[in-house]
């Protein structure tokens, strides 16, 4: 009988814990320097390279540029990179707790989520004349077996659903900004 309870009282807390460790397993390691795969991108979207300024079009940019740096401390995701030409820092926690930033000026509200092995960042602000994009953009980041990540778009003003691909690259992580 004594057993039966000790056993009934444990197998609970076991079946947590594995749970919890599943979910642990599922999320991927999306730090690094992400580099755009031009040669992997829609067919409606132009890509140009921005290190060759004469060569600029009215490209669609992907939704988080042609290079950033992620990076995760605890729960505080931090994207680093260029919109623009300027530097843009964004930290949110990954618990869908809202962050505010600015975006070129423009106070934006972030959530970030795991879902599963999918990150999930939503970005709203209020719809303006300065505003690029309807409210909220979603994108979903994920790796694909490769190694690569993709991001998946949705929401930005007059534009269909975007997925990019970028590579981590071989250079340090280190961020944009500096």
């Amino acid at each position: 009988m004594r057993w039966a309870r000790i056993l009934g009282s444990a197998l609970p807390i076991a079946l947590a814990f594995s749970i919890l460790g599943q979910a642990a397993q599922e999320r991927p390691d999306l730090t690094g320097r992400w580099v755009l795969v031009p040669d992997q991108q829609p067919n409606e979207m132009v890509v140009v390279d921005p290190r060759y300024p004469n060569q600029r079009s009215p490209a669609r940019v992907p939704s988080l540029g042609y290079e950033f740096v992620l990076s995760l401390s605890g729960q505080t995701l931090t994207i680093d990179r260029k919109v623009n030409e300027l530097n843009v820092v964004m930290k949110v926690e990954t618990t869908g707790a809202k962050a505010s930033n600015l975006l070129l000026g423009i106070p934006t509200v972030w959530t970030a989520r795991w879902d599963g092995a999918r990150l999930i960042l939503t970005e709203s602000s209020e719809k303006s004349a300065e505003s690029a994009f309807e409210v909220p953009v979603t994108r979903t980041l994920w790796l694909e077996k490769d190694g690569s990540l993709k991001i998946e778009t949705t929401g930005l003003q007059n534009r269909p659903k975007q997925i990019s691909t970028y590579s981590r690259s071989r250079n340090s992580a280190r961020q944009i900004t500096k």
